[in-house]
């Protein structure tokens, strides 16, 4: 995970100043995909732009899905909710309002939310896995929710991928990282004339997701990146 407010340099617009990651979505999916080729040192193949329709009607499509959360609370977005410290059982709604929150967390808040980000998607890939239901019945739970998404992955790929999953019945091993850094604030390209809350990063950290996407791309194991 990257946290929203990273501060990057913009690539594929004319300009050498920096910004927040965030902002680099104002200008489309390619500076996007560039500023994070150029901040990782990695060539990204594919995306996925999701809503939070996408993200509702996949997990009420699949039935629901099981998250732990290491607080109680009261969603920001919805005061009529409770999450419970422990293990709980997600529709698409509240599922939402989990992978959403930040203000509950304080100051660590944005760095919570992309942990509840991976949570879920954590929880989604487990429930595929775990139900090949799920899999075979794949035609209608793309069509519940590809109105709502912007993507370059052809579906025949999607349909090769999930095959193969059938076929094989693999096991997957999910690690997560986030990548992260210190309170600064600067002048940013989108508004030059505000200074802004951004997140300077540890390049400690960039360095070591930059090597943890590469060397599994190349084939490496979590073992060979010193990952388990």
């Amino acid at each position: 995970s990257i946290p929203r407010d990273y501060k990057v340099k913009l690539i594929g617009i004319d300009t050498d100043k920096f910004d927040n990651l965030n902002h680099a979505g104002m200008y489309g999916e390619e500076v996007t995909i560039n500023t994070i080729e150029n901040l990782l040192n990695i060539k990204i193949d594919y995306y996925a732009r999701i809503s939070f329709k996408t993200l509702v009607n996949l997990v009420d499509e699949i039935g629901g899905i099981k998250v732990y959360s290491d607080k109680g609370f009261v969603p920001y977005h919805d005061k009529n909710v409770y999450i419970k410290k422990g293990d709980n059982t997600f529709d698409g709604k509240t599922a939402l309002l989990f992978a959403r929150e930040r203000v509950t967390y304080g100051w660590e808040g944005d760095r919570h939310r992309t942990k509840n980000c991976r949570d879920v998607l954590t929880a989604i890939m487990k429930k595929f896995m775990s139900d090949k239901s799920l899999l075979i019945k794949y035609v209608d739970i793309l069509d519940s929710i590809s109105p709502y998404v912007e993507t370059n992955i052809d579906i025949s790929d999607i349909t090769g991928l999930i095959r193969l999953q059938l076929d094989k019945n693999y096991s997957w091993n999910i690690k997560e990282f986030l990548v992260d850094g210190t309170d600064g604030k600067i002048y940013g390209y989108s508004f030059p004339d505000q200074s802004r809350y951004v997140m300077i990063p540890d390049e400690e950290k960039v360095n070591n997701a930059s090597n943890y996407i590469n060397g599994i791309k190349e084939g490496k194991t979590f073992k060979d990146l010193g990952l388990e």
